[in-house]
């Protein structure tokens, strides 16, 4: 459940995500798909589930819980064996890539082209820095994935689960809430920061730490709202266009 609710949260956050919403033909198509993908990996990610409850019944004495996907594998007919681990490949072959591109883009043009050089960069140089980062970061992530701090599981639900508190409020009230200002914005990342690593070393496991944090942060970022000063008309025309596409 908790799992659930973090991918719920987090999916319309994601960069490589919101990619593939803003190239849709339309806003309302964008929006109906953020709530739209969010449902879908819920389910999708249900199958995570059912493979630890078939680990639990078919392999009850396994002691390493991370060889129970591989021996389950095993036990499968040939084709289906195959069909399966095909399958797990591609989708980490497309979520690899997907988040290298989206990790070296940010990097690339907010930090390296708008904060450090001030827009005074060329395509060249945007390039070169643009390869660095995608070699380094792959080595990075080669490197964590050798050492894994814990279970894959529980390496997951650390990266993940603070990005449900700190990026879905501020999300959420941006895009469908006009009146949402920019200190109510800041208060909701960092209020999701403090929270979630709060709650992910001292809260209660048994509680998905996002289902408290969230509810909380869309309140207070509501009351903050209200209390500065709103946001210019030219502001919201520029993200709030009335015209529909």
């Amino acid at each position: 459940i908790g799992t659930w609710a973090n991918l719920a949260f987090t999916v319309p956050c994601y960069v490589y995500y919101q990619r593939i919403f803003f190239s849709l033909k339309s806003r309302r198509t964008a929006r109906a798909m953020i709530g739209f993908s969010s449902a879908m990996m819920m389910v999708v990610y249900f199958v995570v589930v059912l493979i630890g409850i078939a680990g639990r019944v078919l392999l009850p004495d396994l002691e390493n819980s991370e060889q129970v996907f591989p021996l389950i594998v095993t036990m499968m007919p040939a084709l289906c064996a195959g069909v399966t681990v095909a399958g797990i490949v591609a989708a980490i072959q497309s979520s690899i890539d997907g988040q290298l591109l989206a990790a070296t883009t940010i990097a690339t043009t907010d930090l390296y082209k708008y904060t450090f050089k001030k827009n005074n960069v060329t395509p060249q140089q945007q390039m070169v820095f643009s390869k660095w980062c995608t070699v380094i970061l792959g080595v990075i992530a080669m490197v964590m994935a050798i050492l894994r701090p814990g279970s894959m599981m529980d390496f997951y639900n650390i990266l993940i689960a603070p990005n449900a508190s700190i990026l879905f409020p501020t999300l959420l009230l941006g895009l469908f809430w006009k009146r949402t200002t920019k200190q109510a914005a800041i208060f909701g990342l960092c209020y999701g920061a403090i929270g979630g690593f709060l709650w992910l070393n001292f809260g209660p496991a048994s509680v998905p730490g996002s289902l408290v944090i969230v509810p909380a942060a869309l309140i207070l970022m509501v009351i903050i709202s209200l209390k500065t000063k709103p946001v210019s008309e030219e502001t919201i025309q520029k993200f709030f266009a009335t015209k529909r596409a």
